[in-house]
C-alpha cells in the first residue's frame, strides 16, 4: 500500500510546484532575474514539506498495518458472531467444520482488509492537504 500513496504525495508535490512556478511567474513577470531564484526557494519549501509528508505517510501506512483494530461498526456486525452460519448447502447436509472455519477466516480477513482500505483512504488525502499543501502555503 505504501507504494501508491508514495506515488501520490510525489504526484502532488509536481502539482504543487508547477503551480508556484506558474504564480511566481505571474507575479513578478517585471522583475525577471529573480523568478528563477524565488523559484528556487519555493521549490526547496515544497519539497521539505514533501519530505515530512512522506513521513507521516508512512506513518499512517504502518500503524494500519501493524495494529488490528476491530471496534469499526460494519466490522463487528458482520464479524462478531461466534459461530459462523452455514451458508451454500441444502438443510440437513452436514457440514465440515474446517471448511466452514477456513470460510470463516476467510471472510473475516476480506472484511479487515477493506476497512484498512477505507481507513487509509479516509486518512491520507487529509495527512497530504495538511503536512503538504498547508503547511507548505504556511511556510512559504
Amino acid at each position: 500500500m505504501k507504494e501508491p500513496v508514495l506515488e501520490c504525495v510525489t504526484e502532488i508535490f509536481t502539482f504543487l510546484e508547477q503551480l508556484s512556478n506558474k504564480i511566481i511567474e505571474r507575479v513578478f513577470y517585471r522583475f525577471p532575474s529573480l523568478i528563477p531564484e524565488i523559484s528556487e526557494v519555493a521549490t526547496g519549501v515544497i519539497a521539505q514539506e514533501c519530505d515530512a509528508c512522506k513521513v507521516v505517510v508512512e506513518n499512517i501506512i504502518d500503524c494500519e498495518e501493524g495494529y488490528l483494530f476491530t471496534n469499526d461498526m460494519d466490522y463487528l456486525t458482520e464479524r462478531t458472531s461466534l459461530i459462523p452460519k452455514a451458508e451454500g448447502g441444502p438443510p440437513g447436509q452436514r457440514v465440515d467444520p474446517r471448511k466452514l472455519f477456513v470460510n470463516e477466516i476467510r471472510l473475516r480477513i476480506d472484511s479487515y482488509f477493506r476497512l484498512v482500505i477505507k481507513n487509509v483512504r479516509d486518512t491520507v488525502p487529509k495527512a497530504i492537504g495538511y503536512f503538504l499543501v498547508r503547511g507548505s502555503m504556511e511556510r512559504m
